[in-house]
C-alpha cells in the first residue's frame, strides 16, 4: 500500500459559560469533561444513562485583580474533539485470490473504532459485479455491522496500481460506478477508491462517480477516495480533487448536482512520525484544494517504532488530533491492521503483531477523539 471524515468539534470545557449546566458522569465509560462538553453542545448529546446535569451555580462577586505571571501562549484545540470517524484499514484479502483474516476480530476492535475499511478488492475484477467481492469481505462486513460500525470496501491499493484499465474509458468507468453502487446497496457498505496509478484519473473518476450516483445518490451510499499524504504525492491530485470532492459542506450533506464523492482519506506515508505527517497535512491547507471538513487523515497503525497501536505514541496522537481539530477534519484513519499469515506473524510489515491481543493506543485515540462506542455524537 502506498505511503498508505464534517467533524463538528465538541471541545472539552475548562469552564462553564453563563446558562450552561454542570454535568458529571454516572457511567464509567465517559468522563465529567465529556458530559460537560456534549450536554452543553448545540444540539446537545446527553444520554441520561451516561450523564447527570444541574444548573451551574451563580458566580460570586469578582475578586479584585491581583498581579501574576504573564500568560504563556494559548493552547491549541483539545485533542478530545468529537471526530466523526476513527478506524483502520483491515487488510484481509488480495482480491478474490487470497484471504487472510483473523479467525475472529480481536476484542479491542469492538470498541476502539466506529469505521473500518476492508482491504483490498482488485479493480480489474470490479466490472464482473458481485463475483469480485471477496467472500471474507461479505462475512467480515456483517461482523462489524453487527457491532454498530460503518464498513467500507476498499478497491485498489498499491499492489493493484496497474489494474485500472477501465478507468481510462469514460463509458466503462460509468458502468463500473453503477456496479460499485449496486454492491454498496446490497451489502450496506461504503465504497472506497484507492487509485495509486500514475496517469491522471480525472475523466474516469468523474464518470465513475456519475454512474455510482445514478444508482445510489448522495445521502444514500458513501463514496470516498484515497489521496497521497501531501498534494505533491501525485501530479494529478491538485486538479482532480476539486472535480470529485465537494469544496464546501460536510459529510452527509448533498452538494451541487449530487455527482460527487462524500470525502477523501489522506493516506499515511510509511515510516512517517506525527510531526512529519502534520507537515504534509499543512500542504493540503496551503494549496486549498481539499475541503478538510470532508477529509480523514491517517496515522501509522503499527509501523515498527512509529505505529500508535501499542500506546507508546499517545503524545503524538494528541498532537495530531489537536491539529486536525483546529482545521475541522472529519476524522482519523490508520494503516493497517494486518492479521497473521501462514508461516508469518503478519500479512504486512506495517503492523506490530504484539498488538494482536491488545492495542491500547487505539483505545487512547478513540477516547480522545470521542469515537469510542459510548462517545459518538449524533
Amino acid at each position: 500500500r502506498c505511503p498508505t471524515a464534517s467533524m463538528r468539534v465538541a471541545f472539552l470545557l475548562t469552564g462553564l459559560a453563563a446558562g450552561q449546566e454542570s454535568c458529571h458522569a454516572i457511567d464509567p465509560s465517559v468522563s465529567d469533561a465529556w458530559c460537560n462538553a456534549n450536554c452543553n453542545h448545540s444540539p446537545p448529546n446527553c444520554p441520561p444513562s451516561l450523564c447527570s446535569c444541574a444548573p451551574a451555580p451563580s458566580p460570586g462577586p469578582s475578586p479584585g485583580p491581583s498581579p501574576g505571571p504573564s500568560p504563556g501562549p494559548s493552547p491549541g484545540p483539545s485533542p478530545s474533539a468529537g471526530f466523526k470517524v476513527t478506524g483502520p484499514w483491515y487488510y484481509i484479502a488480495d482480491g478474490t485470490t487470497t484471504n487472510h483474516s483473523f479467525a475472529s476480530p480481536p476484542a479491542w476492535m469492538q470498541h476502539t473504532q466506529n469505521i473500518v475499511s476492508l482491504a483490498f478488492m482488485d479493480p480489474q475484477e470490479l466490472p464482473s459485479g458481485d463475483s469480485s467481492v471477496p467472500e471474507v469481505f461479505k462475512t467480515t462486513a456483517k461482523t462489524f455491522q453487527g457491532m454498530g460500525q460503518e464498513v467500507f470496501f476498499s478497491i485498489g491499493g498499491y499492489a493493484y496500481s496497474g489494474r485500472w484499465g477501465w478507468l481510462q474509458d469514460a463509458g466503462k468507468s460509468e458502468a463500473a460506478g453503477k456496479v460499485a453502487a449496486a454492491m454498496s446497496k446490497k451489502y450496506s457498505v461504503g465504497i472506497e477508491i484507492d487509485y495509486e496509478g500514475g496517469s491522471d484519473p480525472a475523466g474516469g473518476l468523474v464518470a465513475f462517480v456519475k454512474g455510482f450516483r445514478s444508482v445510489c445518490p448522495m445521502g444514500t451510499c458513501k463514496l470516498t477516495m484515497d489521496l497521497y499524504g501531501g498534494p505533491g504525492g501525485a501530479g494529478w491530485q491538485k486538479t482532480t480533487v476539486p472535480q470529485v470532492i465537494p469544496s464546501s459542506g460536510h459529510v452527509g450533506e448533498k452538494f451541487g448536482d449530487g455527482n460527487w464523492m462524500d470525502y477523501a482519506n489522506v493516506m499515511v506515508i510509511d515510516g512517517q512520525p506525527v510531526t512529519t505527517a502534520i507537515t504534509y497535512w499543512q500542504q493540503w491547507v496551503d494549496t486549498k484544494v481539499l475541503n478538510l471538513n470532508r477529509a480523514a487523515f491517517s496515522l501509522d497503525a503499527g509501523f515498527p517504532g512509529i505505529g500508535i497501536c501499542d500506546g507508546t505514541k499517545n503524545d503524538g496522537v494528541d498532537t495530531a488530533l489537536s491539529w486536525l481539530a483546529g482545521h475541522g477534519a472529519y476524522g482519523v484513519m490508520y494503516w493497517a491492521v494486518c492479521p497473521p499469515a501462514p508461516g508469518s506473524p503478519s500479512t504486512c510489515g506495517d503492523w506490530t503483531p504484539s498488538c494482536n491481543d491488545d492495542a491500547p493506543g487505539f483505545q487512547h485515540l478513540c477516547t480522545k477523539a470521542g469515537t469510542c462506542k459510548s462517545q459518538i455524537l449524533v
